[in-house]
Parts: structure tokens; C-alpha cells; sequence
């Protein structure tokens, strides 16, 4: 049974590497783990594939899920000031949000004022922004925002792919280390009982 999971997941990975266009930037958000409600950090990361690429900006429209919320810009408070992070070289930020029928979307965005933009060779990979959200549960966080896409741009990207972590940024639970003790002692008892 592990086997076939396993063969499965490495046919879904080498479909999708094999979907990848001739040049593209591939984005998807990487993986965090939780551990409760709090705040949590989520990190969009961009990869150039088949070529060098050069970003000057993007916007990029998300929804909320599970009933996450973003954190507000400090002092301001209002819905078009979502607090995130930027990757260093698109230094220029803003946000909007908007209520859609399926929900609370959202866009944020960021350009490069200084000629200066993101530049990735082949292979390489950035954090293309940094969004803190409080998170109520394990699940999906932020997902795409069908209502807002006809808003998503990547300024300067030959074409974009999104990557198997994009949609649905899931947040995956970890156990207590007290499940975790406990889990380990049942598993030492049963192999104690088998070698009887």
C-alpha cells in the first residue's frame, strides 16, 4: 500500500514537472505546519524554469479559508491596508480588498520603482512575498480568488505556472509531543508483545 502511494505521488510530480512550459515561472506557497491557532507567516515562492526571468511586479488576488484573517498595516486598520512583506527588489506595496459572492478576497501587490527588478537564472528559486494571517484551524488558509483573477499579473514573467502548492495553501496539523510520546510508547509495547 505505502509503495503505490508513493509510486502515485511521484507520477503526480513528474506530470506536473513534465506540464511545465519550455520557459515559465512556476509559484505555489510553500508549506506550514500548525500547531494551533495563532498567527502564521505564509511565503509565496517563485521558480524560473527553462530560462532566466525578470519580474517588475506582480498582484496577486487570494481568498481567505477557514476563517483566516489577515493582519492590518499598523496604525491603520481598514480593509485596503493588509500588512505583508514584499520580496526586496519590488519595493513599492499596496493592497485592496473586496467582498465576493464566495467570500472575502483580496489583492495585493508590489512593483520595482528602482530598475532594479527580481532576476532568477534557470532553476532558481525567491520568496516573492511574505503574508502573516491568523490562522483558526488546519486546512486550507489562502486559495485562489476566482471572483478577483482577472486582476493576478506577474509583470516581466514569460508565462506562468502555478505549482501543486498554490491552490490551497494548506496548513497541515502536528501532533503535541504528548500524542507524540504516547504514539511511540504503544508503538515500542506492540513490537515488545510480537518478539514474545
Amino acid at each position: 500500500m505505502k509503495s503505490s502511494i508513493l509510486r502515485s505521488m511521484a507520477f503526480a510530480t513528474s506530470m506536473f514537472l513534465g506540464s511545465v512550459a519550455n520557459a515559465a515561472i512556476v509559484m505555489e506557497f510553500d508549506d506550514v505546519s500548525f500547531s494551533g491557532p495563532g498567527l502564521y507567516t505564509f511565503d509565496m515562492t517563485v521558480t524560473a524554469v527553462g530560462q532566466t526571468e525578470s519580474i517588475s511586479g506582480f498582484t496577486m488576488p487570494l481568498q481567505v479559508a477557514n476563517g483566516t484573517t489577515f493582519v492590518p498595516e499598523t496604525p491603520d486598520t481598514s480593509l485596503s491596508d493588509i500588512q505583508f512583506t514584499p520580496n526586496a527588489l519590488l519595493e513599492t506595496k499596496g493592497a485592496s480588498s473586496d467582498f465576493t459572492a464566495n467570500g472575502f478576497g483580496f489583492s495585493i501587490t508590489s512593483v520595482d520603482a528602482n530598475g532594479s527588478p527580481l532576476v532568477l537564472n534557470d532553476g532558481e528559486s525567491a520568496v516573492l512575498f511574505s503574508i502573516p494571517m491568523n490562522v483558526l484551524t488546519s486546512g486550507d488558509a489562502l486559495v485562489e480568488s476566482p471572483a478577483l483573477s482577472a486582476l493576478f499579473s506577474l509583470t516581466g514573467a514569460s508565462s506562468v505556472q502555478f505549482g501543486p502548492g498554490f491552490s490551497g495553501n494548506v496548513v497541515t496539523a502536528i501532533p503535541e509531543p504528548g500524542s507524540t510520546i504516547a504514539l511511540g510508547c504503544l508503538g515500542i509495547g506492540l513490537m515488545y508483545r510480537r518478539k514474545r
